[in-house]
């Protein structure tokens, strides 16, 4: 399953395979930016789980009090926004903890500057890069994955297993 419908950043899902009880689920879950998926390295991702984190995170974060900062990308000290834990530090970003993606090493940072999301994103300790995506087409994403997440996932098992 697609969703998202721009070609330059869109959410790519699908259940490979399940337990016998139904209640667990794996398979694919990536961030398409750019043609080139993240972490998109052939992982089989808890699907009860991970798009959970995901949305959880951008909820969170609507919340989170920017700067409205818009640092230049190239001025960003990313160690520094990587220190969180000293508070100290005026941090600019909202650090995402998108559950396996992460442990598969897919590192995401967000900053909203007015009607702007500012997706930073590293894989595997690379360096970072930055895809700035208007904030309500991130919006609709992320609200239809909460249906499908409140749905169960249900069309995805439906068209897998015909359930």
């Amino acid at each position: 399953m697609i969703i998202g419908n721009q070609t330059d950043f869109f959410l790519q899902l699908d259940v490979v395979e399940k337990t016998d009880d139904n209640y667990w689920f794996y398979g694919l879950f990536n961030f398409w930016i750019d043609d080139i998926p993240y972490p998109g390295n052939g992982t089989n991702i808890t699907l009860n789980s991970t798009p959970f984190c995901v949305v959880s995170d951008y909820k969170n974060s609507l919340n989170y009090e920017y700067d409205g900062s818009n640092i230049p990308f190239e001025q960003i000290d990313f160690e520094e926004e990587d220190n969180y834990f000293d508070e100290t530090i005026k941090h600019h970003m909202y650090n995402c903890d998108f559950g396996e993606l992460f442990q598969y090493g897919l590192h995401v940072k967000f900053e909203i500057v007015g009607e702007t999301l500012r997706f930073f994103y590293s894989q595997n300790e690379g360096p970072w890069q930055l895809k700035e995506i208007p904030l309500a087409y991130y919006d609709s994403i992320m609200k239809k994955l909460d249906l499908l997440i409140q749905d169960g996932f249900k069309p995805l098992l439906d068209s897998r297993f015909g359930e």
